[in-house]
């Protein structure tokens, strides 16, 4: 946490697309701790005033959240070296802003810092925080009212030499599955481990969405250096803690491939990385039609389909769900 303290500016920008942020210039964030974060608006003359509804900010290990609980401001976000790739999604807007860090907290502002937020009930953990994101309050008829199967037909470039189409399907009991339709044999293929995909009133997965309509639009969220954790853990358990010089060139290839992947994600036009799925009739699935990109508990063909068929809760049929341990987009 102790790297994340600090004031942070954003680019300059136009932020008129944000009523509450209209006649602003740059954002700045003030993480006083992971309890107090502070957002201000820099406006044109330099001078800074407190944005509207970004009370009781909080930050998390990917999310910084503002304001009330049942309407607040979240940004995904991920860190490298002193700057912040984040991506802001209220009621629609996809904006991705990149914020750097312009200096350290001063005396003054370290002895007022707030760790009494009453939101996070001054607990000091990333993971605890971002339970409480997860907690927000959804709507009882949310998962009924969107429940049905969404189709995108353009998936992204790198993925159409195998990709025909994409689909997202929804059931009442809120559980949300991803497939696509294989270009080679016509079947769904899906990844079972981690279905259903988390889905809530913020995230499908790892990936930012927003429901308009009949229609899911979802955006790229910045990559996480997570999977990297996971690496490095697996490597130092299968060389018991012992660096060598192909661990050494790992890590370096990583944090090239990381970098880059960043700088790719924020000057990629925004439009490109959004794909929208719109509403189709559903589609009764036949045993045989998916092929299973894992073979997680050997989940049976015929029980799968009929579950999907009749929109049974997931869990009833199979147990409980898998989280998917991926912070990225599916």
């Amino acid at each position: 946490m102790e790297r994340r303290l600090g004031v942070w500016e954003s680019d300059e920008q136009d932020f008129s697309d944000f009523d509450e942020w209209r006649g602003a210039k740059k954002l700045c964030l003030k993480v006083l701790s992971a309890a107090d974060v502070r957002l201000e608006l820099v406006k044109p003359s330099g001078s800074h005033v407190v944005a509207p509804e970004s009370s009781g900010g909080f930050m998390t290990d990917r999310s910084i959240f503002l304001g009330p609980e049942h309407n607040g401001l979240l940004f995904d976000y991920v860190m490298a070296s002193n700057h912040i790739y984040s991506l802001f999604s209220p009621n629609g807007l996809q904006k991705r802003i990149r914020f750097v860090k312009s200096r350290a907290l001063n005396s003054e502002e370290c002895a007022t810092a707030t760790r009494n937020n009453p939101k996070v009930s001054n607990v000091p953990n990333f993971s605890y925080f971002e339970s409480i994101i997860k907690k927000f309050p959804v709507p009882d008829d949310y998962f009924v009212s969107n429940a049905g199967l969404y189709c995108n037909e353009t998936p992204l470039n790198e993925c159409r030499e195998y990709m025909d189409k994409e689909y997202i399907m929804i059931n009442r009991h809120g559980d949300a599955f991803y497939f696509y339709k294989s270009k080679s044999d016509g079947r769904f293929a899906i990844n079972i481990n981690g279905q259903p995909r988390n889905f809530d009133r913020y995230r499908f997965g790892g990936t930012r969405y927003y429901v308009c309509g009949a229609k899911i639009i979802t955006t790229v969220s910045p990559s996480s250096p997570l999977e990297f954790y996971e690496l490095q853990f697996s490597l130092w358990r299968n060389f018991h803690k012992h660096k060598n010089n192909q661990f050494d060139r790992m890590v370096e290839a990583y944090h090239r491939w990381h970098d880059e992947r960043l700088i790719d994600w924020f000057e990629y036009p925004n439009s490109k990385r959004q794909r929208m799925f719109r509403k189709v009739p559903d589609i009764v699935f036949k045993e045989g039609d998916f092929e299973f990109t894992d073979d997680f508990n050997k989940l049976p063909q015929k029980e799968f389909v009929d579950m999907l068929n009749h929109g049974k809760k997931f869990s009833e049929v199979f147990g409980e769900k898998v989280e998917d341990p991926s912070l990225g987009a599916f």
